[in-house]
């Protein structure tokens, strides 16, 4: 029988704000994680711990003004064209996770020049048009005559399939999408042990709607810093620059949900400076600074949730984008050239239309995105875990203030969304918590 284990607080606070604790905190009080590129040493004769740091990505982040757009651009895909190669090599083959977009998209051009036969890739086919990404797969794969599998998943999938993700993920999962990745994985299994992904083209690029607003960003970054704090109450339409009051928005632009509403929730879990904003200070650039948290912190969850989720399956994950040689490069463009606001990741888009359609490079972002509060407020789908929400041995709300948890909760089921706490997200830390060896029990019950 497995020792009961408590949630470390610490983390909890992160895991309500980010869906991820970073650095050294594992979830779990009185485990730490090693800091990846670190050797830790421990003395079989007195105990004594030391460690040291041979490998930071951060240290690669020294953008140098010298390099030329043009150089730039041969550079950057000649890095990505040899890490590409590097990830390819394996004595039982691989095939490519393929969303549709530019990142996974320009892996598998890039892996069907180096073939010498058609390349097996895998999607996920979602039935909600707004999510579904297929026919922007279906120009890739005309183009480059693969051996395609399009893996139906559905909101009945995503329920069932969720406590199980937790479970392997060792937490609450930092993005839902997780859950169809360890689907896709359970399929791709069946045709290989090896699966190239376009996951941290988005972190080195500076892929995301927030890379082409980060003036605005940074604007409202300062409007905060000059409003005191006894004037918020009475500023309710400025919410959007409320959420910086106090914080670096370099960081919390990460943050999609309304974790305000969440502090409101959790009163006695208080998020302190960590890992975030370690990496964050270490630099004076706006644009730097959102590079480093990504690339730390962000980027970590993402590798982490990648590799759990395959060996769920037992499969191997490749990360072609987060290749230690293409940091060298990448991370020493200039801002101007892979940064300058407006469009997001132009240095990879112009790499990619040697390689790819228009439409598949300029199209709007999906990333897996999922109706999450559609499929919660389905009784017999994800919603027959909200009753775990409220229940009298409820873990969520061992650390909220109950009353407010319940009135979210019923607030949620009779339809009220707007400045409610993001219900999914609960749910997904309640998964958690009674997934530790003493609350297992009626999770399986839910199921």
């Amino acid at each position: 029988r497995l020792a009961p284990v408590a949630p470390d607080p610490a983390a909890l606070s992160e895991l309500i704000t980010f869906r991820f604790a970073a650095g050294r905190l594992s979830n779990l009080g009185g485990i730490e994680k090693v800091p990846g590129g670190t050797v830790v040493r421990v003395s079989l004769a007195d105990g004594r711990v030391s460690e040291r740091r041979y490998a930071d990505p951060l240290d690669t982040l020294v953008p140098d003004e010298a390099v030329t757009d043009s150089d730039a651009l041969a550079e950057a895909e000649a890095a990505i064209r040899a890490s590409v190669k590097d990830h390819l090599q394996s004595d039982v083959g691989y095939t490519v996770q393929l969303s549709g977009g530019v990142d996974s998209s320009l892996v598998v051009a890039l892996a069907s020049e180096a073939a010498a036969s058609p390349i097996t890739t895998f999607g996920i086919k979602l039935d909600d048009e707004r999510y579904d990404e297929s026919p922007f797969r279906r120009q890739v794969v005309e183009r480059f005559a693969l051996r395609h599998h399009e893996v139906r998943l559905t909101s009945a999938d995503f329920a069932e399939a969720m406590p199980r993700a937790v479970r392997h993920m060792e937490g609450p999962v930092p993005h839902f999408g997780c859950v169809m990745l360890m689907l896709l994985c359970d399929r791709i299994r069946e045709v290989s042990k090896v699966v190239l992904t376009g996951e941290g083209a988005d972190e080195m690029f500076g892929g995301y709607k927030r890379y082409g607003l980060w003036r605005e960003l940074r604007r409202k970054g300062r409007i905060a810093r000059c409003v005191p704090a006894p004037l918020w109450p009475f500023l309710q339409r400025y919410r959007e620059i409320q959420r910086y009051a106090g914080r670096d928005p370099a960081i919390y632009s990460t943050v999609h949900h309304d974790f305000l509403a969440l502090h409101r929730l959790f009163p006695d879990l208080v998020l302190g400076p960590g890992a975030r904003e370690s990496a964050s200070a270490r630099f004076a650039d706006f644009r730097s600074r959102m590079f480093a948290a990504d690339q730390t912190a962000y980027l970590e969850s993402l590798l982490m949730r990648q590799d759990k989720m395959a060996m769920a399956a037992s499969v191997e994950a490749r990360v072609p984008f987060t290749h230690l040689p293409l940091a060298r490069v990448v991370n020493r463009i200039p801002h101007r050239v892979r940064a300058p606001g407006g469009e997001t990741k132009p240095l990879l888009k112009k790499i990619a239309e040697r390689h790819l359609p228009a439409d598949v490079i300029y199209r709007r972002k999906i990333g897996l995105n999922l109706p999450l509060d559609e499929w919660a407020a389905d009784p017999k789908g994800f919603g027959r875990y909200l009753d775990l929400l409220v229940a009298p041995d409820s873990r969520v709300a061992e650390f909220a203030d109950r009353k407010r948890l319940v009135a979210a909760i019923d607030g949620f089921r009779r339809g009220h969304r707007v400045g409610a706490p993001p219900i999914p997200h609960l749910i997904n830390l309640e998964l958690w918590l009674r997934s530790l060896p003493d609350g297992s029990a009626a999770v399986a019950e839910a199921a």
